[in-house]
């Protein structure tokens, strides 16, 4: 019995062991915290831009207008400069920007605003708030015919991001001092 060593860890062992894994979690969750964040605000900016590459490139395809627009309680197109509605892509065949009889929804998403809490807004500029209507030319116009201009204006606690629509419906993201 003397001569065998028993095993397992001394209570100084275990003592340094939980000192080094406490300072590993102090300087990897706030890290771990902000690329958490950083995602969330990715995932956000590309469910924006996907939703008007998607509608431009259907718009060309079938040479039909598509439209998008903010979708009220009743499932109506309703103007909104907050991204907390979901939005609905549509062949809008006059070009009102409103979904009418045989006026088929191509897709809805309900993913496209910002993250809830934690110092995150989500604003919606220009004519953006009344929805907009690809031309089957792949230009972007308000559902009153004047061309559609305007962004998406996501911000976070520590980082934004601006997703504009330019004249020709084409899209690009800058980053957005908020």
């Amino acid at each position: 019995m003397f001569g065998r060593r028993q095993g397992g860890f001394t209570l100084w062992e275990l003592l340094v062991g939980l000192v080094v894994l406490s300072l590993i979690l102090a300087y990897g969750l706030p890290a771990m915290a902000r690329q958490i964040r950083q995602s969330e605000m990715l995932a956000t900016e590309q469910a924006w831009v996907r939703l008007f590459q998607r509608a431009r490139h259907r718009a060309v395809t079938i040479g039909t207008p598509v439209a998008f627009c903010h979708l009220g309680a009743d499932g109506r197109c309703v103007p909104t400069d907050r991204g907390r509605t979901a939005v609905a892509v549509f062949e809008d065949a006059d070009a009102d920007g409103r979904i009418g009889p045989g006026e088929r929804i191509l897709w809805r998403d309900e993913g496209l605003y910002a993250p809830e809490g934690r110092g995150w807004s989500l604003r919606l500029t220009g004519s953006f708030r009344d929805g907009g209507i690809y031309l089957p030319d792949g230009r972007a116009i308000r559902p009153g015919g004047a061309f559609l201009a305007g962004s998406v204006r996501l911000c976070g606690p520590e980082l934004g991001r601006r997703i504009v629509l330019n004249r020709t419906g084409r899209v690009r993201v800058e980053a957005e001092r908020c």
